[in-house]
């Protein structure tokens, strides 16, 4: 799989498992109002060097850890190897508790974005807004990594007294530093890489079995049906690389459409489409219909 569209080969002939693509759910979105995302990733290579920036200094704050503590004694030796490997640890468990709840978020901001009733978006909005108690423990975990960082520190300072104020403040900005990506880049950077596994195994698989034959080339064909108030205003079709909207009937003030998708549905599949028509009342109802069938696709029903 690949980080950025379109994502992975066959598109029309494999589909990943619900599980896989609820991995995908974890992944930075757009969360544009006007679509928020599902099946798209940004901001890879952006989450990729914040996060990068915060290992090199992780590193540094390691290495000036075990070599404080090495200097005064053996004693304090023992005590720099718990601390770096109690601040490496926490940082770990912190990045991954914080992020734990990003699914469930994308999930709240879509909900909100289909459902028609003011009370079930609001709810939903404020849910996907909320504070969840795994991430603030994630949050302090991060926290107190920061200050056993800081700690670490002093150990050095035990050997250089001469430049110990200089050490505490440019080390305590550069953890400030790490905090701020731990909590905004490091968190989306590790979903990425696990939806990424997730899939390309699951490729691999599918691929292999076409090999051996426990697999099949039959596109994977999947439809929706909705109505809208809006019009096509041009052909009764209107196709669009691995997709096709197509009218069936009016009946009293709305029209019947069918969306039909060989594979799954990706956000960059919808924009496309979308761009393809005019009425802007058919583009929302699209839209929110279509969101609808990229969730079902693993098995999450958004709420009316």
């Amino acid at each position: 799989m690949a980080i950025n569209y379109p994502f992975y080969n066959n598109p029309d002939l494999f589909v990943p498992s619900p599980a896989a693509l609820k991995t995908w759910f974890s992944t930075r979105k757009t969360n544009n109002p006007f679509y928020p995302g599902v099946y798209d990733t940004i901001g890879f290579s952006g989450d990729l060097a914040w996060t990068l920036i915060a290992i090199f200094i992780e590193i540094l704050a390691a290495g000036v850890t075990l070599y404080g503590g090495s200097k005064i004694n053996f004693m304090y030796a023992i005590i720099s190897v718990i601390v770096v490997v109690l601040f490496i640890g926490l940082d770990a468990i912190g990045v991954m508790l914080h992020k734990s709840q990003q699914g469930s978020k994308c999930i709240h901001r879509n909900s909100a974005f289909v459902s028609r009733q003011p009370a079930v978006q609001a709810q939903h909005r404020s849910d996907s807004l909320k504070m969840m108690a795994t991430e603030l423990l994630g949050i302090m975990l991060i926290v107190v990594s920061a200050a056993l960082k800081i700690f670490g520190l002093m150990l050095f300072i035990g050997v250089s007294k001469s430049i110990g104020i200089t050490v505490v403040v440019l080390g305590t900005l550069f953890y400030i530093v790490v905090v701020y990506i731990h909590l905004n880049h490091t968190g989306f950077w590790i979903s990425a890489l696990a939806a990424n596994r997730a899939i390309t195994k699951e490729f691999t698989q599918w691929s292999n079995g076409l090999k051996d034959g426990t697999s099949t080339s039959t596109p994977h064909i999947l439809t929706h049906s909705f109505t809208s108030a809006g019009k096509m205003n041009g052909p009764s079709a209107i196709n669009s690389g691995r997709q096709v909207l197509t009218f069936s009937k009016s009946e009293s003030a709305y029209n019947h459409y069918v969306l039909t998708t060989n594979g799954l549905l990706w956000d960059q599949d919808l924009i496309n489409l979308s761009s393809l028509l005019t009425d802007p009342i058919l583009i929302a109802d699209l839209k929110n219909e279509a969101t609808r069938m990229q969730f079902s696709a693993a098995g999450v029903v958004l709420p009316q």
